[in-house]
């Protein structure tokens, strides 16, 4: 009897704060178990505890379903992979697995842990790596055992040799392991800071046109960014238009606002972002503010703005930061030409080392600044 199982990583996202704890990751898994030897399988049964690989109270099992294949083994609804608890994620009676995988039979499921990040139990700490295996058993009609511990991915025998426990090619994100183990299926929960730019006012002869949805939400089609942020937020944020239709005159100026929210796990320190302003677009300096990071809120979150903080306007031709799309380089220029207030193009660069703009996972902030149309 030859028992294989695989296990990947599907997905692993940010969960809104207080699904369990304070900045909880949601982790997909899909499991792969499957008969690939020559005599049907029974008492097929998957164990694992996930107190070693995140730490004892830092989890919950969200939920454990079947999602494919032969419907001769069934997912064991109390599994909670804790310590001295449940470990078996495959229905058993009195003790012993119900579950049988005929010659060839696969049997797939998908697992969903709640972690949360902010437990000073988890271990290691942030960002990990957070690796684990499942181990398979199961017997042949005879009682002679078969097992296997999970390789990383959705093929239970990567060397498609028919013995799974010689593990597969070696893992890229685990160099220790050469492919003559088992490999096992790592996590990381690392910071993953995006940003959504809006137009949100524009001013003629010092009064602010009237454009219709400037002040909601507007989605902007081909950026998932902005859907995040609006989830995460409570519908509040971004407003703004991502372009407008209304034609601009000279002397207009149009304020942008540009979001930035940190949707992994983490904190992403000294954060520094840039703005190469295309020309004919002539940056006011004095309108630069900054809206420091806050947490988000499913109940709604509020950008507060000042002209405090890590804020540098910069003059055409001035060098690029490393930050900057165009790096190396120098900020954009044109007509008319000029320094910074005056000439066109130019930009802005808001954070950098040692600027302490720091966000945590699941917080947002914003920075704006205002263009003359020459």
């Amino acid at each position: 009897p030859v028992i294989g199982v695989a296990k990947q990583v599907v997905s692993t996202v940010l969960e809104p704060s207080g699904s369990f704890g304070v900045n909880t990751a949601r982790v997909t898994y899909s499991i792969v178990v499957a008969n690939i030897g020559t005599v049907p399988l029974v008492q097929v049964q998957l164990d694992e505890e996930l107190d070693t690989v995140y730490g004892a109270g830092t989890f919950q099992v969200d939920s454990l379903t079947f999602t494919a294949g032969a419907t001769t083994v069934a997912a064991d609804p109390g599994f909670d992979g804790v310590t001295g608890g449940n470990t078996t994620l495959l229905a058993d009676a009195a003790g012993t697995a119900t579950g049988t995988l005929a010659v060839g039979e696969t049997s797939t499921f998908e697992l969903v842990v709640d972690v949360d990040t902010s437990n000073p139990n988890l271990t290691p700490a942030l960002p990990g790596p957070y690796d684990n295996q499942i181990s398979a058993t199961a017997t042949d009609a005879a009682g002679n055992p078969t097992s296997d511990l999970s390789d990383s991915g959705t093929d239970v025998d990567p060397d498609n040799d028919g013995d799974p426990n010689e593990g597969g090619p070696g893992d890229p994100d685990n160099p220790t392991n050469d492919g003559s183990d088992n490999t096992v299926t790592r996590v990381r929960f690392s910071p993953d800071v995006r940003l959504v730019k809006r137009i949100t006012r524009v001013t003629r002869n010092g009064v602010e046109l009237a454009i219709p949805n400037i002040g909601s939400f507007n989605d902007q089609t081909g950026d998932v960014n902005d859907n995040t942020l609006s989830t995460l937020s409570g519908s509040t944020l971004p407003l703004g238009l991502p372009d407008i239709s209304n034609a601009l005159q000279s002397g207009d100026l149009v304020e942008y606002t540009i979001y930035f929210f940190n949707a992994g796990l983490g904190t992403a320190e000294n954060l520094e972002m840039c703005d190469e302003l295309q020309v004919p677009s002539v940056l006011q300096p004095a309108s630069l503010e900054l809206a420091q990071p806050i947490a988000l809120s499913t109940g709604g979150t509020t950008l507060n703005f000042s002209n405090i903080g890590a804020l540098s306007p910069r003059a055409p031709l001035s060098p690029l930061e490393p930050s900057c799309i165009s790096a190396p380089g120098s900020f954009p220029s044109g007509t008319p030409v000029g320094g910074l207030g005056v000439g066109a193009g130019g930009g802005v660069v808001v954070g950098g080392p040692a600027s302490g703009l720091n966000v945590d996972s699941n917080e947002v902030g914003a920075f704006r600044f205002e263009v003359e149309i020459p």
